[in-house]
């Protein structure tokens, strides 16, 4: 829109990782180089974490762009899967034919791949984003692949991209095995001012413009405002230059910074009183005082009793919804019986989000809660928010927010509320102005308690089978196309067009079925 205005190119602050504006800090810097000698030395682990924002995904993207000929490469960008769903989308990323199979199938054909890539000279390398959401046996399976190796060096090099949390992850006495075969640490921090003033400048200089569209004080405000964090300055200086160019100007000052804020970032940092610590200390105490009266009046009321709103305790549910098997403690957790005397808190407008870094952790925690078990089994789905509802099962899934893109576990409650929960706490939404804020993807949550992803194809159509046949959706011994027409219908149900094996989306909805006969019978999927 202001790029004509500017005499740019294209938009020099795109928030989407482009490696051609790639900016080098020291930190990145040194990320890369440790990137490519584990990579050419054939190490079994290394670690690159940051905060949200602060260039992960695009320094990744820059390596990749960067091997050579003699690597290939599997990239997971969602990993919150199961260690089967993980191994097949590292053999599918690497072009590996799998037919299917149990758990220890996909890690034979990975191996004999990796001995096969071995003799044609090849290195193979696994990049793992966002991985502070894999599950702890998830990684300790990852672990067990560094045992492939020759007298030399490992046959396969994995690289753990993710938040801070994924070192203190790492740090777990029960992981500490893998911890011991990471080979290299390296820690993205936030850019200084003197980096915050090049990022820009060099951003402004590749998209075609001259690096003194924003000026120098503008510059130095982003800083303050962003912290340093690059996605967070890329959303400021946007924001910015379309100000500027709304009222004509051609070069955007501390005032248009200070509007962008206003309209992008959740909240100004404070501004320092006056009065120094004395009074700050005093002020704070009376702060507290305050904020403990409403705390304790919302404990001695009835449930319908207005809550904080950055309570991190579950709302009532007024109508809830059954769900497979949740645990005593999670039904009490999400919802309470409703009586004429309790009411319920009035559903938020927006997503809160609170904390990009914070989210996806917070959404694991209470899918968790929702389901009554630690851990968790997990689908990747591309599927309307109404396709999400008729399923009744949680979910983590972007929204819209005033962070831009954030996560959120969405948990099921009625016909026309949805529990959300992300860094914020707990809190409930209208499904309508929920649907409206969704990004079209979720990764479903449910429970595999069968035990149907480390069976083999086979035995994963014979329980698939016996399901349908309970359901009624089709006759027991009916001919393998009508279970065929079947499963095609159970997995529209999700977006999945001619499933080729049970597992993943099609899996999730497969229990969601169940779950729905024990409910009531007939209808179909």
């Amino acid at each position: 829109m202001y790029e004509r205005h500017f005499g740019f190119s294209e938009k020099p602050f795109n928030l989407t990782p482009d490696s051609r504006y790639l900016f080098l800090s020291s930190k990145h810097q040194e990320a890369y180089a440790n990137l490519e000698f584990g990579v050419a030395q054939g190490s079994g682990f290394l670690l690159l974490t940051g905060e949200v924002g602060t260039g992960k995904t695009t320094l990744i993207r820059h390596f990749l762009s960067q091997v050579g000929p003699d690597v290939r490469t599997a990239v997971i960008l969602y990993p919150a899967l199961s260690a089967g769903e993980l191994f097949h989308a590292i053999l599918q990323d690497l072009g590996v034919a799998f037919a299917g199979g149990t758990l220890k199938d996909a890690v034979d054909s990975l191996a004999r791949a990796l001995i096969e890539a071995k003799s044609l000279g090849l290195k193979v390398v696994v990049l793992i984003d966002e991985a502070q959401s894999l599950k702890p046996h998830v990684l300790e399976q990852l672990r067990l692949l560094s045992n492939l190796e020759t007298e030399r060096e490992k046959l396969l090099t994995v690289v753990l991209i993710g938040q801070p949390e994924l070192r203190d992850m790492l740090d777990q006495p029960a992981l500490r095995q893998l911890s011991q075969r990471i080979t290299s640490r390296s820690h993205l921090d936030p850019l200084n001012l003197e980096q915050t003033r090049s990022y820009v400048r060099h951003r402004l200089v590749v998209a075609g413009g001259t690096g003194a569209e924003i000026s120098d004080h503008a510059v130095r405000r982003v800083y303050v405002l962003s912290g340093g964090v690059p996605r967070l300055v890329n959303l400021l200086c946007d924001r910015a230059l379309l100000g500027a160019f709304g009222r004509g100007q051609k070069n955007v000052d501390v005032a248009l910074v200070e509007t962008a804020a206003a309209e992008v970032l959740p909240q100004l940092p404070p501004r320092k009183r006056e009065g120094g610590p004395w009074l700050e200390a005093a002020g704070l105490f009376v702060l507290g005082l305050l904020l403990m009266l409403p705390f304790r009046y919302c404990r001695s009321q009835p449930q319908g009793a207005a809550l904080p709103p950055a309570s991190a305790t579950a709302t009532a549910a007024t109508t809830p919804v059954a769900l497979p098997a949740p645990s005593a403690a999670s039904s009490s957790a999400m919802s309470a019986p409703s009586s004429p005397a309790q009411g319920s808190p009035s559903p938020v407008l927006d997503v809160r989000c609170g904390s990009v870094a914070r989210a996806r952790s917070a959404a694991i925690a209470a899918v968790e809660e929702f389901l009554g078990t630690p851990g968790f089994d997990s689908a990747q789905a591309t599927l309307s928010f109404e396709q999400w509802r008729e399923l009744k099962l949680p979910a983590i899934a972007p929204f819209r927010t005033a962070l831009g893109a954030c996560e959120a576990a969405i948990l099921p409650l009625d016909a026309t509320t949805t529990g959300v929960a992300d860094a914020t706490g707990r809190y409930e939404m209208a499904g309508a102005r929920l649907a409206a804020q969704y990004l079209g993807t979720a990764i479903i949550c449910f429970v595999d308690k069968d035990g149907v992803l480390s069976k083999p194809d086979r035995a994963r159509l014979a329980w698939a089978r016996k399901l349908l046949e309970r359901r009624g959706l089709i006759a027991p011994g009916a001919p393998d196309t009508a279970m065929t027409a079947a499963l095609s219908r159970v997995g529209a149900r999700v977006g999945v067009k001619n499933p080729a094996s049970v597992e993943g989306p099609l899996l999730a909805a497969l229990y969601s079925l169940d779950a729905a006969s024990k409910r009531s019978s007939g209808g179909t999927p």
